[in-house]
């Protein structure tokens, strides 16, 4: 099967699935993306080794924003799952990258503060777990 019948089957494929257009729309402009940037590099686009997304993550980092590069990642393994192949996007080098460009641009995410520091508050702070569960072993 040739490259062209194999999108042409992957966007049939694709596009059969209960998405909004919008998203078919941007997720074949991510999948473009990463594909014009595969042959202009030599690599492979389906298929693609993690050794390319690391690359085109590389590639992306000092010129998109996070969120961008995540959607192109989802793109890629979309394409990548649709075709049964196993998903680069999930490599443990390609998300440790992402972990730390996250961190590097300061998007991480932050949890929630421990109760026990709410615990340790003055005064009563009314709809926080620490009231909560002081009202809950007063009242138990």
């Amino acid at each position: 099967m040739s490259d062209a019948d194999l999108d042409a089957l992957l966007t049939r494929a694709y596009t059969t699935h209960r998405h909004a257009a919008h998203t078919l729309q941007n997720d074949a402009a991510n999948w473009k993306h990463f594909t014009a940037w595969c042959a202009k590099h030599g690599r492979r686009a389906l298929l693609a080794a993690p050794e390319t997304v690391l690359c085109y993550v590389v590639a992306l980092v000092d010129r998109y924003a996070v969120s961008t590069i995540e959607r192109r990642l989802a793109s890629i393994g979309y394409y990548h799952k649709q075709a049964r192949h196993p998903l680069p996007t999930k490599d443990p080098e390609v998300e440790r990258t992402m972990r730390d460009i996250r961190r590097k641009k300061g998007v991480a995410p932050h949890g929630k503060a421990p109760w026990v520091a709410l615990r340790h508050t003055s005064g009563d702070l009314p709809g926080t777990r620490a009231t909560s569960l002081a009202r809950c072993s007063r009242n138990c």
